[in-house]
């Protein structure tokens, strides 16, 4: 919470600065390249808890041309949950669930945009791509009876960290004199073999507002 409130104040100050409104002017929004930063928050699931929220806090670059453009971002989500493996007791046969101890997702997000329509001040925008999410820290629960049971579960447990999933979004982006204003959703594919699943396949929904900067453009004429 301590990033989420320096982030929040930084905006604020940035966004007061008369270089940056003085910046901003007279920048077409065609063919530049503009930087970002946002908070938002996440809804997702694990095998053992349902419709969880957590925060994020993210930059993103746009690059644009006349009817489309090309997005890229990075954001972190804030969250301590459980998830859990299925595990086989080595001397009975028995399954059961091995605990698994969740903190924190990093996500890259590349796809490519497209601005439907636009007037003066707002253009609606959507976007397609992939995302390549990965869990910060994962942690086996319980004891172990075998070796060969610890190296199967931590095997599995490498195979769940990371996922590169289809995604979506749609948002809108309001150019005002100092800096851009967005606000967007997006979807993401809760794949079966990522630890943010409740094993019944679905989607992560994201949420988010922030600002972006029109640094110039993005080609040389």
């Amino acid at each position: 919470m301590r990033m989420i409130r320096g982030l929040a104040a930084m905006l604020a100050l940035v966004a007061l600065a008369p270089e940056v409104v003085a910046a901003q002017q007279g920048r077409p929004f065609k063919d530049a390249w503009f930087w970002g930063v946002k908070l938002g928050g996440m809804s997702y699931s694990t095998v053992l808890e349902t419709n969880n929220q957590a925060p994020t806090i993210g930059a993103d670059w746009v690059i644009t041309r006349t009817r489309g453009g090309v997005y890229m971002s990075f954001d972190h989500a804030f969250f301590e949950r459980e998830s859990a493996l299925l595990d086989r007791d080595p001397f009975t046969g028995d399954l059961m669930l091995r605990e698994v101890e969740l903190d924190g997702m990093t996500r890259v997000n590349v796809m490519g945009m497209g601005f439907p329509f636009q007037t003066q001040t707002v253009r609606p925008y959507f976007g397609l791509g992939l995302a390549l999410s990965h869990i910060g820290s994962a942690r086996l629960g319980g004891t172990f009876e075998t070796e060969d049971q610890f190296l199967l579960l931590n095997e599995q447990l490498l195979e769940h960290k990371t996922s590169i999933s289809p995604t979506a979004m749609i948002g809108a982006q309001w150019a005002l004199k100092q800096v851009h204003v967005f606000a967007q959703a997006g979807m993401t594919s809760a794949q079966s073999n990522f630890f943010l699943n409740d094993g019944d396949g679905g989607f992560r929904y994201s949420y988010e507002i922030g600002v972006r900067y029109n640094i110039g453009r993005s080609i040389d004429r």
